[in-house]
């Protein structure tokens, strides 16, 4: 009986064992900050850095055509007293067009900045994409998950990611750009 008894502790200590291993297996988790690999890798520099020339592009040009249309309101000023009302109308008319064409011109760049931003972080999130898939595939994971889409408020370091994905991106950014 004694036997009997110590048998089935060893068997129910192997199967509690047995199943614990599983267990820590299937739940191993991870979690990476998309932000954090958008400020960090090199990808996300260089994304970073396009934008912001570009934005420096379009202000630059944006504050050419302001000092033009500024120019244009001084000289509307000056000569009020020695216009005719022939004279003034057409500027003041080239100026309120002047003004239409400045903000147009202000929203398009805009736009342009924000459809490029879009582009540039829907082209990260799919490189993002594909090497997180093989990063959980290679290691095992059953989820890894993004901490601000879903709403993660606490998370332990241990299954911080983000550091692996942003050496991993790094590593395929250096090689298309070879």
């Amino acid at each position: 009986m004694r036997t009997l008894k110590t048998v089935f502790c060893v068997i129910s200590f192997m199967f509690v064992a047995v199943v614990s291993l599983q267990a820590a297996d299937i739940a191993k988790i991870g979690v990476f900050n998309l932000q954090k690999v958008g400020m960090e890798s090199d990808a996300g520099r260089a994304m970073q850095a396009s934008i912001t020339k570009q934005h420096d592009r379009m202000s630059s040009d944006l504050e050419l055509k302001k000092k033009e249309l500024d120019e244009l309101g001084r000289k509307i000023e000056t000569g009020m007293m020695v216009m005719n009302s022939v004279q003034k109308e057409e500027l003041e008319r080239e100026y309120r067009i002047r003004l239409g064409d400045l903000q147009a011109l202000k929203k398009k760049y805009e736009e342009e900045i924000r459809q490029q931003n879009i582009n540039l972080i829907k082209e990260m999130q799919k490189v993002l994409l594909e090497l997180i898939d093989g990063i959980g595939k290679k290691e095992g994971y059953l989820l890894i998950l993004e901490q601000d889409e879903a709403g993660i408020a606490y998370f332990p370091s241990t299954i911080d990611i983000t550091d692996k994905v942003i050496k991993k991106y790094n590593e395929v950014y250096a090689q298309q750009n070879q």
